[in-house]
């Protein structure tokens, strides 16, 4: 799906630090990447970011269900080459639940979702070993 406009990949860390920013090009052999467990932001920064969590950070983080932590999907991009792809052996379906946490595999479906402005339930993954 093409937007009207590139995405901003915002990489933001639990203690609320920015490890990079950049728009979302639509490019050949790149791809996006997180961990495989679950993060949280730290509470103080909750207090200190409302106005961030409201706009540039949003599809990264939000209020989880249990209505007091925040995720964070700690994103970056890589090169998804033929290279990578043979030193990472990309799945489909989740080899291994201890490395892939499933909510992180949701978290990050949903990031996903929200910088791409897809209404799906899932956004397709790959699981690297």
């Amino acid at each position: 799906k093409f937007l009207q406009s590139a995405p901003t990949l915002w990489t933001i860390l639990p203690t609320g630090n920015i490890g990079g920013t950049r728009k979302l090009i639509p490019e050949k052999k790149t791809a996006l990447v997180a961990y495989g467990y679950p993060q949280s932001l730290m509470p103080h920064v909750v207090d200190n970011a409302e106005n961030a969590l409201k706009t540039d950070w949003k599809p990264f983080c939000w209020k989880r269900d249990d209505g007091k932590s925040w995720c964070v999907v700690q994103t970056w991009d890589a090169r998804y080459d033929d290279g990578w792809k043979k030193a990472f052996n990309p799945q489909n379906t989740n080899p291994d639940k201890e490395k892939f946490d499933p909510q992180a595999v949701e978290e990050f479906s949903q990031a996903m979702c929200n910088i791409f402005d897809i209404k799906e339930d899932k956004f397709p993954t790959s699981f690297l070993k």
